[in-house]
């Protein structure tokens, strides 16, 4: 269980109706399964947000479903497999659209892991985000491939 506040600053917003910077409240709970020793586990969460914006068109209300799954293969080798759905309910007529926005953005996520020194690990990674929105201008398909080193102290 968990409660968040976080203070979103944006510079240089396009219009005030455009401005992102934002008071977000979210509060969270989740459940874990453990497995092969507590090195792997099935996790899923529960996250709603309500994000406060200076700008008319960005003052949302939400709900993410979270499921995740870390199988261990070998002693130092790891695969995490992640899904997420996020559903944003707009509050506000969108000031250009004059509409309310309605966003549904669904991830999925993999990571191989290597630990090739005691508590840091090569990382490989692909996400692919679908952003689904009632308002064309919001809608886009995105895949990513990244790499990174992580040190655990």
């Amino acid at each position: 269980f968990g409660i968040i506040y976080k203070f979103k600053d944006y510079l240089r917003p396009v219009s005030n109706n455009e401005d992102r910077t934002a008071n977000e409240l979210m509060g969270t709970t989740g459940m874990f399964w453990f497995f092969s020793g507590n090195e792997g586990f099935l996790g899923v969460k529960y996250s709603i947000n309500k994000d406060w914006t200076e700008g008319k068109n960005w003052e949302y209300f939400g709900h993410k479903i979270n499921a995740s799954l870390l199988v261990p293969f070998f002693k130092k080798i790891k695969f995490n497999v992640i899904a997420e759905t996020f559903l944003q309910d707009y509050h506000n007529v969108h000031t250009v659209f004059n509409k309310k926005r309605d966003d549904q953005t669904y991830t999925a996520s993999s990571v191989l892991s290597y630990e090739f020194i005691k508590n840091t690990e090569l990382q490989v990674r692909y996400t692919y985000v679908n952003n689904q929105s009632n308002l064309n201008l919001y809608e886009y398909d995105r895949n990513i491939v990244s790499a990174a080193i992580e040190y655990k102290f």
